[in-house]
């Protein structure tokens, strides 16, 4: 029994150290990954409990993508509860909002009123509805860089692996922007051997990319079964030999195309402005520009504009340096 305390305290440890870094250094992201089974839910909710009850000013704001409903959006969910105290702040004044820091389960029952009455009444502030899952999405991310990003934040969203498109999407045009918060944003999903799959394997290696995330890994029930204790936990930070196949495969057509529109905007240029160009949401373009740069075809030179509005900049890789955009 003490041997499967010290293990969950080991995890719970580091992920208490990467949101001392997040205040530190600035934003972060650390994915939990393991297989069904491996306590990742679980850590989920004790890094929360443990890091409200010890930063009080801390703002924490849960997601679980496998209960939401369908054409809900989890980045949507996240901004409304991650800037609910702002709103708090606003329609009932500041000594409300001293009680919800000092009262965490106090504040997470007003901030699910205040969303429920937002339903019915628009107010400044809140996070604008969308029917477009993809406008929803990225509007959810922009109300949480535009609105107290300079307030410590941890954003968890549980079962990622069976998030929406859009959420990914949302997921990644975030991370790309942590760097100007003090937030965590803590993921968990399925995967075996310190890997999960899909987009979210490309979300996660883009993070590494960018100097901006990493990997804690939970080892198998089994295997601590069979050693009579429980799932071992690498160490965070640990990942796998990324393959080459990515850089070596040429682009699908459709990313041809998408370049070929790029290159007439010039040697840098925004996703906004090739969104608008080529005629795709702009969230669609971030994520495919994303995976371009990751493959060696493009060169991530930082984001422009004000944050509720922020888009990345990108530039061609043999093109001459440029310094990255505010």
């Amino acid at each position: 029994m003490e041997e499967r305390r010290s293990v969950g305290d080991q995890a719970l440890e580091q992920v208490l150290a990467e949101l001392r870094r997040a205040g530190r250094e600035g934003g972060r992201a650390l994915f939990v990954i393991g297989p069904p089974g491996a306590g990742k839910s679980a850590l989920l909710s004790a890094a929360r409990r443990s890091a409200r009850w010890r930063q009080l000013r801390l703002r924490t704001a849960l997601v679980d993508c496998r209960a939401l409903p369908a054409g809900a959006s989890a980045w949507q969910r996240l901004g409304r509860a991650g800037t609910a105290h702002l709103r708090l702040g606003q329609v009932a004044g500041s000594t409300a909002g001293d009680w919800a820091n000092l009262l965490p389960l106090v504040g997470d029952v007003v901030s699910a009123l205040i969303g429920t009455v937002r339903t019915v009444r628009r107010s400044p502030g809140r996070t604008p509805r969308s029917r477009d899952p993809s406008g929803a999405a990225l509007a959810g991310a922009r109300a949480l860089l535009s609105q107290g990003a300079g307030h410590a934040r941890l954003l968890l969203l549980d079962s990622l692996d069976e998030a929406a498109a859009a959420d990914l999407a949302a997921s990644a045009f975030f991370v790309r922007q942590l760097r100007g918060t003090r937030t965590l944003l803590l993921a968990a999903a399925r995967g075996r051997g310190g890997r999960t799959a899909g987009a979210v394997e490309d979300l996660v290696l883009e993070s590494e990319r960018l100097g901006l995330g990493r990997r804690l890994v939970l080892g198998a029930p089994e295997d601590g079964a069979r050693a009579g204790g429980p799932a071992p936990v690498a160490a965070a930070g640990a990942r796998p030999a990324h393959s080459a196949a990515l850089a070596s495969r040429a682009p699908a057509p459709a990313d041809q195309a998408l370049l070929a529109r790029a290159a007439a905007l010039g040697a840098t240029f925004s996703a906004a402005a090739l969104a608008e160009a080529a005629g795709v949401p702009e969230l669609e373009v971030e994520d495919r520009l994303a995976l371009l740069a990751r493959s060696g075809l493009l060169r991530f030179l930082g984001t422009e504009g004000e944050a509720e509005a922020g888009t990345s900049v990108y530039g061609w890789v043999d093109a001459p340096a440029a310094p990255a955009p505010g």
